[in-house]
């Protein structure tokens, strides 16, 4: 069998989570490791999920969000399209956000919300 190869590119991107060990999920702060979802997620097979990509800037007063409230409107928006019902409000997934980049001591990121439709796959018979 052919040994798998992986794209410099790739490596790149990966070590760039090196170092962090904490993400926000289900309304708790996790270890990374913990952060998975079951292979028969609707998610998954469907793509039935949100997400906005939103940049963290360094700034002197500390790690600020671009838009972050637009990117919430979008988020949220989004999610009813879908009816997913967004279960943490925009206060809370704010507070968690900022937590969770000074947790990580990060001084610019890239912050990625995501929200997915969290019931199993339901196969054809």
């Amino acid at each position: 069998m052919a040994e798998k190869t992986v794209s410099a590119g790739f490596e790149a991107k990966r070590e760039a989570f090196d170092g962090l060990d904490t993400v926000w999920m289900d309304g708790e702060f996790r270890p990374w490791e913990e952060a998975t979802i079951h292979v028969l997620s609707h998610a998954l097979h469907y793509g039935t999920s949100v997400f906005e990509g939103v940049r963290c800037y360094e700034t002197n007063d500390g790690p600020a969000l671009f838009r972050w409230g637009a990117h919430l409107d979008r988020l949220y928006d989004s999610a009813a399209v879908y009816d997913l019902g967004i279960e943490d409000d925009r206060e809370e997934l704010t507070a968690a956000t900022l937590d969770l980049i000074r947790r990580q001591d990060l001084a610019s990121c890239y912050v990625r919300p995501i929200d997915e439709h969290e019931e199993w796959f339901t196969p054809v018979r």
